[in-house]
């Protein structure tokens, strides 16, 4: 005896030929159209675009709530500024335009590298629940060995770099952009700078 009513509706992919910026595109062909109002699924335009919603809640009243959809700009970290060659990190990506499925847990990769391995590793980044947008992994670090999974080799001094590459961009960015993100920390102690 509420009197609210609610509706979830998918945001589908865009049809972009070789272009980068595309979440999400899957099969269209469950998408409402002008004939179908029951997919509960609609296909965005581009990076901008928006969604109406109409209700006749009389007989020619009509009521409009409109919202923008809007790509964002990832942000990545690490939970530590330093870490012991031979201790873990966990790498953070923040970015709700990667969050293409609000069924299910979502995964990507991105490439982890230190000082003493410019290859490094692939790390598989696991979105922390249904629909957050948040991702994490964990790193191991090893001083005595090759990488191998989720272990890096590091040398104490090393820089450690995680990398990702974000495709989904709001706008002056075109289709075609992307931007690489970054986060670094330090193998070993790090001190404050002496005044």
């Amino acid at each position: 005896d509420t009197g609210v009513f609610t509706s979830e509706i998918a945001l589908l992919g865009y049809s972009l030929g070789t272009a980068t910026n595309n979440p999400g595109a899957v099969d269209n062909t469950g998408a409402c159209s002008q004939s179908d109002s029951t997919g509960n699924q609609l296909v965005t335009k581009g990076q901008t675009d928006g969604i109406s919603v109409s209700y006749e809640y009389t007989n020619n009243v009509v009521v409009v709530a409109s919202a923008s959809i809007l790509f964002n700009i990832g942000e990545i970290t690490f939970d530590a500024s330093s870490a012991s060659a031979g201790g873990s990190v966990v790498v953070t990506v923040t970015d709700a335009d990667t969050n293409t499925n609000s069924a299910v847990v979502d995964t990507f990769t991105l490439d982890v590298y230190s000082d003493s391995d410019n290859g490094g590793l692939t790390a598989t980044m696991v979105e922390t629940n249904e629909d957050t947008g948040v991702f994490e992994a964990t790193v191991n670090f090893t001083d005595g060995g090759a990488t191998s999974g989720s272990n890096l080799r590091v040398s104490e001094g090393d820089t450690v770099t995680a990398e990702y590459g974000d495709t989904t961009l709001p706008e002056p960015y075109t289709d075609s952009d992307s931007l690489t993100l970054a986060a670094t920390l330090t193998i070993g102690t790090a001190f404050p700078p002496l005044e």
